[in-house]
């Protein structure tokens, strides 16, 4: 049967159904001319050209529209088939008819050009219906198959995904999680599945004012929208406690209802500790110039004053705030040189990094007995009294 397919296939199906459709105009034709020359009956040959024209005709467009028609190319040897096996268990018929009643037919070559016609109609007509179900069947595998691919994919692109990820059921069940997130939490892939989203085995904490650990998939629910960056501080299985950075977003069922939760988060522990280092140096640096005993004036790249210490504070006769956001040529400052020459305010900013009062000693703020020793740098300039 499959070299009969390929033969079948060579050979261009669907024009095999056309051929055969001609054949039978052919015959109607030819039905029709013969009896005319003899005076038959005209209503008589026109009921029997329309009888095998019309079958003929059926299949030449059928033919013709196969190729267009919603069928995987497949399955047009099998409607070939189809046709022939009907024209074949017409023509057998009438065979058996025939050599049953050797007197039955009154014209044979009416009568089996007809029969076989029909035959081949209704083999045509199971053809397609079969060629349907087969196509729909052989798409609904190949729709199978590029799902499971599409999830494949997405399996291997969570499994191999640098962050942690977990989805969460709507109950609140974790039906499943990545390996990553088993590495961050300090739990087997395993045991993530056994947990519900606020189990206690995490003991997660949130910063002040920021939403609580047990409230995120209730939040991710309710609201329908993606959360972002919520910090939570959790304690690992071995004890250790670390920080995370937590994305939520919805999954809906095709209702459009919430079906679930999927969360994404990545271990922050480093970064919160280098911004805890940085906070504290920052601290630790502000508490030098607050008690040094020298006055500590910085100034912007602008020329305006954006910090100064309590000893400056005392050396100037001035708060910082009766300062802020004046520039160092206001009249109030009137800085001069050692000279007594006021100095060019450009020379006071750091438009450059070699730029301003390095190395310069200047008196200033009213008071000529203030000096003050000034140095630049790309970001900003200080100057000490």
């Amino acid at each position: 049967m499959s070299r009969w397919y390929r033969f079948i296939s060579r050979i261009s199906a669907p024009r095999v159904i056309s051929v055969l459709g001609g054949l039978y105009i052919g015959i109607a034709v030819v039905l029709a001319v013969f009896p005319l020359m003899t005076n038959a009956d005209l209503a008589e040959v026109i009921g029997r050209f329309v009888m095998v024209g019309v079958p003929g005709t059926v299949l030449l467009y059928g033919g013709y529209r196969v190729p267009k028609m919603d069928l995987h190319p497949d399955v047009y040897p099998r409607i070939v088939v189809w046709v022939f096996g009907g024209f074949g268990a017409m023509a057998a018929v009438v065979v058996m008819i025939e050599s049953i009643f050797p007197s039955g037919m009154d014209n044979p070559w009416f009568t089996i050009p007809l029969a076989t016609a029909l035959g081949s109609i209704a083999g045509f007509g199971m053809g397609l219906y079969q060629g349907r179900a087969f196509s729909r069947a052989r798409e609904a595998e190949q729709r199978s198959d590029e799902l499971r691919e599409e999830r494949d994919l997405r399996d291997r692109i969570v499994e191999t995904s640098p962050v942690g990820i977990v989805v969460v059921d709507a109950d609140g069940q974790i039906s499943s999680a990545n390996r990553h997130a088993g590495e961050i939490l300090g739990f087997s892939q395993e045991a993530l599945s056994e947990f519900a989203y606020d189990e206690q085995a995490f003991e997660a904490t949130a910063p002040e004012g920021a939403l609580p650990a047990e409230d995120i998939f209730r939040e991710v629910v309710s609201t329908g929208e993606p959360i972002y960056a919520v910090e939570q501080q959790i304690t690992r299985a071995d004890g250790e406690q670390i920080w995370l950075s937590v994305n939520g977003a919805p999954l809906p069922d095709p209702a459009g209802s919430t079906a679930g939760v999927i969360f994404a988060f990545e271990d922050i522990t480093e970064r919160k500790q280098l911004q805890e280092d940085l906070r504290q140096e920052h601290h630790l640096r502000e508490r030098i110039f607050e008690t040094s005993p020298v006055g500590v004036l910085v100034l912007t790249c602008d020329g305006e004053i954006s910090f100064l210490n309590e000893r400056g504070e005392q050396l100037v006769g001035r708060t910082q705030d009766e300062l802020d956001d004046l520039p160092s040529e206001s009249p109030l400052f009137g800085i001069v040189d050692e000279a007594g020459e006021p100095i060019p305010a450009e020379e006071s900013r750091c438009s450059t990094p070699t730029s301003g009062l390095r190395g310069r000693t200047a008196s200033g703020f009213g008071s000529p007995s203030t000096a003050y020793h000034c140095s630049t740098g790309r970001k900003r300039s200080s100057a000490s009294s």
